[in-house]
C-alpha cells in the first residue's frame, strides 16, 4: 500500500511541477521585454512586488526540473 500512495504522490508531483513550469516559462515568454528589473534575491524570495521575466524562466526551469525527477523516481520504482 505504501508503494502505491508513493507513486501516486509522485505523478501529482509530476504533473503539477511540469504544468507550473511550463506556464512559468509561458508567462515569461509573454513579458521578456517588458520588465529588464535586476534579479533580486529579495524580490524572488518574497514574491511582493510581482516577479520580472528572469525570475519566471528561472521557477519555470526549477519546476520542470523537480518535475523531470519526480518521474525518474516514478519510473524507478515501477
Amino acid at each position: 500500500m505504501k508503494m502505491i500512495a508513493g507513486q501516486i504522490f509522485l505523478s501529482i508531483a509530476f504533473v503539477l511541477c511540469t504544468w507550473g513550469g511550463l506556464m512559468d516559462i509561458r508567462k515569461w515568454y509573454r513579458t521578456r521585454h517588458t520588465d529588464l528589473r535586476p534579479f533580486s534575491w529579495k524580490r524572488w524570495f518574497n514574491k511582493d512586488e510581482g516577479l520580472n521575466p528572469r525570475e519566471k524562466l528561472i521557477n519555470g526551469i526549477i519546476y520542470i526540473t523537480i518535475g523531470a525527477f519526480a518521474a525518474l523516481i516514478l519510473l524507478s520504482s515501477l
